[in-house]
């Protein structure tokens, strides 16, 4: 039985983990509450008071009770601000109750009582729920007092008869032991809760240099790669300028311009004359003119097997801007294939001198 009872308390489910926190304190403390006010009822017909008394305390203790145990019914069902409620206020009416019935001079240990709705109060709701228990106590005391001070005779008529040391000695022992019960509980889930904190805390940092160290490994890692991609982009421009530089040996090695003589200049053609090859052979032909002061050039195509119209129009270009620089350009090593490409273009002048071969151009000039 008391298993099935621990168990159901232990069910006690809600989203909010602050709210969790709060709904296991308020029902430990209601809990609590519903026994001791249990053993009150049945222990009042022991004290020193009227019989008709005891049976007034005894119902008013039952209605505490019952009260108590709505209160815990709407804890159960997740309605922890409305329990909170219940529970300080029913308790502060409880206790301005017996104030009355005993008198202010006969109610310390009651008095003392009234810590307990504003502790509950503080630590689980807000400060509304706070201000208003606190107003219904001075209300209540202060109405008691004004009524002992007016009308004595209808306060105190619960005053015990003679001393009453174990009612004194158990109320306070009662009520100490559930203020100790919130407070204990509540510096518990402090103490908890900060040291979770400071453990996030550390964890927090822990990660942070972590993330601080692999953020600087990161970063001398790329550090290195643009290092290394700098370096291999170097040596790239360092390959492409050389390759350059080959690229130009090679052009001016394909277009040789041989002096021959003091005023001629043999070049002889070789191989296929594209548009970008001939562009090349007319600007080395006139740099070659313009720096030798040649006045004879001699373009041999002798390796030339075909001549299309672009090729032919630039040696057209070469023999007229040479013309113009006081040159003669002379053709020769002509084979029939491009005598006939000269003529089927339309290429052909016969100004310009032509010889067969090489050996009879520079016999004859």
């Amino acid at each position: 039985m008391l298993n099935k009872f621990i168990r159901w308390l232990d069910h006690l489910n809600n989203a909010d983990p602050i709210k969790q926190q709060q709904a296991r304190a308020l029902q430990i403390i209601l809990v609590v509450l519903l026994g001791l006010i249990f053993i009150l009822a049945f222990s009042i017909f022991v004290a020193p008071i009227a019989r008709i008394v005891a049976i007034g305390l005894f119902m008013l203790s039952m209605g505490l009770f019952i009260v108590l145990c709505y209160a815990l019914w709407l804890l159960r069902h997740q309605r922890i601000d409305q329990a909170v409620i219940t529970t300080t206020m029913t308790i502060t009416l409880f206790l301005i109750i017996t104030v009355f019935s005993t008198g202010i001079n006969g109610s310390g240990a009651s008095l003392f009582g009234f810590s307990l709705p504003l502790a509950i109060a503080a630590l689980m709701s807000g400060r509304r729920t706070l201000w208003l228990v606190l107003s219904v106590s001075i209300v209540g005391l202060v109405a008691v007092a004004v009524i002992e001070r007016i009308a004595p005779q209808y306060v105190g008529f619960a005053r015990p008869r003679d001393l009453n040391i174990i009612g004194v000695v158990g109320s306070y022992t009662g009520i100490s032991m559930v203020f100790a019960l919130i407070l204990g509980y509540f510096t518990a889930t402090l103490y908890q809760a900060i040291h979770s904190s400071v453990q996030r805390e550390r964890e927090l940092q822990a990660m942070g240099d972590s993330l601080e160290q692999l953020v600087a490994e990161r970063t001398a890692s790329l550090q290195r790669t643009l290092d290394e991609l700098e370096q291999t982009t170097s040596q790239q421009q360092r390959l492409l300028d050389l390759s350059n530089q080959q690229a130009d040996v090679i052009r001016a090695m394909s277009v040789p311009v041989i002096p021959v003589g003091r005023s001629k200049l043999v070049v002889p053609l070789i191989g296929i004359l594209n548009q970008e090859r001939m562009g090349l052979i007319a600007g080395r032909v006139l740099d070659a003119i313009q720096h030798q002061s040649a006045t004879i050039v001699l373009l041999d195509l002798t390796g030339v097997h075909a001549l299309d119209h672009a090729a032919a129009v630039q040696i057209r270009h070469i023999i007229y801007a040479s013309q113009l620089l006081g040159t003669t350009i002379v053709l020769v090593g002509i084979n029939p294939e491009v005598a006939q490409s000269f003529v089927a273009l339309g290429m052909y002048d016969a100004t310009v001198p032509c010889f067969g071969s090489l050996a009879q151009a520079l016999e004859c000039l």
